[in-house]
């Protein structure tokens, strides 16, 4: 009996594909976070800064050299402040980066701002420009946040410096927060806001014009208007909505604002929050229709007082 031969048929397979667990996969691109919206991204000089600085006589000798400055300067928004603080360069290491940290201050309050320079080699000295950022203020700057970049020149003959901010944006949740008074007229359906003035936190003192419009004939409506605060430094304009309130009643006290304008160091601000409005009528007058003998214009003048919160 024979025996039946098997035979063998080599096939060719397609190749095989790697795992993708094996393969790098190409990560996302990272998204950059959102910023809250800045006061003031200016790209200009922002405030200056001279005075007087020292080099500690003896450091670790793995430390850098360390400097002390002390001087003054001025900022639009600021006022005149008081410059101080110490900056360490790199010591011995490869390669690292000067930091410190520096206070502003005056009678309004203090920003303590840390300072980051470039990277460099090791016991390199002081660099000249800075990144910085604001680590805590106190009194009217205690909302304040800064960043940007500081320009600092040494001059070793006298040792004296130099410091100029440039490139220096803002945010202050408490910008607009503050109170203030002023006088007004109304032909009973618009309020005419004339020779007002306030105290706010950043903007400091400022004027106030605007007109409020209430809802007229209408059985229920809100009261809507537009104020502007204004001083040398630039202009705020605030667009105003009451709640729903019944017609043929005083305005209402309450606001909901929202800034719809700036100008000038204040470009770019973007905030809103509520108002309190309060109208104090003392002269009341009116034309008389001469048929029926009944007045036809109210005409009402007074004072009013604001509040502004954040």
């Amino acid at each position: 009996m024979r025996r039946r031969q098997i035979g063998y048929v080599a096939e060719i397979l397609e190749c095989r594909l790697v795992p993708t667990s094996l393969v790098p996969i190409p990560q996302p691109a990272v998204v950059a976070a959102v910023e809250p919206p800045l006061l003031n991204p200016v790209h200009h000089v922002f405030g200056t800064v001279s005075g007087t600085y020292s080099t500690a006589a003896f450091f670790g000798i793995d430390a850098g050299v360390t400097n002390t400055f002390q001087g003054h300067g001025n900022f639009p928004l600021l006022g005149q402040v008081q410059f101080q603080g110490t900056i360490q360069g790199p010591g011995n290491i490869a390669f690292g980066q000067a930091n410190g940290e520096i206070t502003l201050s005056n009678s309004q309050g203090s920003l303590v701002l840390e300072l980051v320079g470039p990277v460099q080699k090791s016991f390199a000295p002081l660099p000249q420009d800075f990144q910085f950022s604001v680590v805590s203020g106190t009194g009217a700057f205690t909302s304040l946040q800064m960043t940007g970049t500081i320009h600092l020149v040494e001059h070793s003959n006298n040792q004296t410096f130099s410091a100029t901010f440039v490139s220096v944006k803002l945010n202050d949740t408490a910008a607009l927060h503050g109170t203030g008074a002023g006088n007004f007229t109304s032909n009973s359906a618009t309020y005419q806001l004339t020779d007002g003035t306030a105290s706010l936190e950043i903007m400091g003192q400022v004027s106030i014009t605007g007109s409020i419009k209430g809802i007229g004939f209408a059985t229920t409506g809100r009261a809507t208007g537009k104020l502007t605060l204004t001083n040398s430094q630039g202009s705020v304009t605030l667009s105003l909505t009451s709640p729903v309130h019944h017609g043929f009643v005083p305005l209402p006290t309450q606001f909901q604002y929202k800034v719809t304008g700036s100008t000038g160091v204040y470009k770019g601000l973007s905030k809103s929050g509520s108002i309190d409005l309060t109208f104090t009528t003392t002269l009341w007058a009116s034309s008389i229709n001469p048929v029926h003998s009944l007045p036809i214009v109210p005409f009402f003048a007074g004072g009013f007082t604001i509040a502004i919160h954040a």
